[in-house]
């Protein structure tokens, strides 16, 4: 997301992607692409420069989605384990030894 043009409309891939993204995952996506989606951007969500998707639709209205909650309901069954919780399994040590 970083490297992608600020208010610019991505490209037909990213566009494919992103729409079955959120199809699959989201769980309001039909009220996220309303009567049909023009393009997908990438813009300024809030004043600290974070970014964020945004959908264009049809009608010229936008609204942001999180691909993290798609992703998050599509791999829900996979989990997240902390470092922590790594370290326990594997009987690692905290501390970074330089790779050694």
């Amino acid at each position: 997301m970083a490297a992608a043009p600020v208010d610019t409309n991505l490209n037909e891939y990213e566009y494919r992607v992103l729409l079955d993204l959120l199809k699959q995952g989201h769980p309001n996506a039909d009220a996220k692409i309303g009567e049909g989606l023009q393009a997908f951007q990438v813009r300024q969500f809030n004043n600290d420069g974070a970014l964020a998707y945004y959908v264009v639709r049809k009608d010229g209205s936008v609204e942001d989605f999180s691909y993290l909650k798609c992703c998050r309901a599509l791999f829900a069954d996979l989990g997240t384990p902390t470092a922590g919780a790594k370290r326990a399994k594997t009987g690692g040590s905290p501390g970074g030894r330089g790779g050694r």
